[in-house]
């Protein structure tokens, strides 16, 4: 029961980004034909963000080192986060068109891949076209969290007024947790609630934004 306990515990984080928005891939064909399935660096970017806050506060790269060897770039540096921190290794060919960047974006997919990130990604389940479809369809089972206050009832806007939902209401949930904050629905409506002075930038990564009129942080519910 203790190893079952400590396996759950150590695979929150894996669960809470194991998904992968399909809107956010790209398929990749190399010279031989084999297709590959890559993810948006900056869907990832944005994930990590709306959990830890701006990228370069508590978790990115840092001592950071490139060197050549004949025409390859080797990169090496160390990935933190509020829970440790990791050495990462990379190479590129230095004949790549803006090798540096495709090296250091790669190489932050990578250490975020350790992490869970994008797993299903990386295991294959792409490959899959139900999978795909699957979370395609997918919609939030349940409230994602309650609260013992009752907000205020807020009448949803038009669907012009809003942004994509990203991520799931889950993650969203889990990510508002990490800075003390919670998530209710009321009428179909996505409210942030807690002590939010000086953690706009991690709320409105979420999509959501603030109305003056309502006093609150919002976004439409799927």
């Amino acid at each position: 029961m203790a190893n079952e306990i400590n396996e759950d515990k150590n695979l929150n984080l894996w669960k809470m980004v194991e998904k992968t928005n399909p809107k956010y891939t790209r398929k990749f064909e190399y010279t031989n034909g084999k297709e590959l399935i890559t993810i948006d660096a900056y869907y990832q970017i944005k994930v990590a963000t709306a959990m830890w806050g701006s990228y370069g506060s508590k978790w990115g790269l840092k001592n950071i080192s490139i060197t050549q060897v004949g025409n390859t770039a080797l990169y090496k540096a160390v990935f933190y986060y509020p829970e440790g921190e990791f050495e990462i290794i990379n190479s590129i060919s230095i004949n790549e068109r803006d090798f540096a960047k495709k090296l250091e974006t790669d190489t932050l997919t990578k250490a975020l891949s350790r992490l869970g990130f994008n797993a299903d990604i990386f295991m294959g389940k792409f490959d899959d076209s139900k999978y795909v479809e699957s979370l395609k369809r997918s919609k939030p089972k349940s409230t994602p969290e309650s609260t013992k206050q009752k907000p205020q009832t807020l009448k949803p806007a038009d669907d012009s007024e809003q942004t994509d939902p990203m991520p799931s209401a889950s993650e969203i949930a889990n990510a508002l947790k990490q800075h003390r904050l919670s998530l209710v629905v009321q009428n179909d409506v996505y409210i942030v609630e807690g002590k939010t002075y000086q953690k706009k930038d991690v709320i409105k990564s979420l999509g959501f934004r603030y109305s003056s009129e309502r006093k609150a942080w919002w976004k439409k519910a799927v």
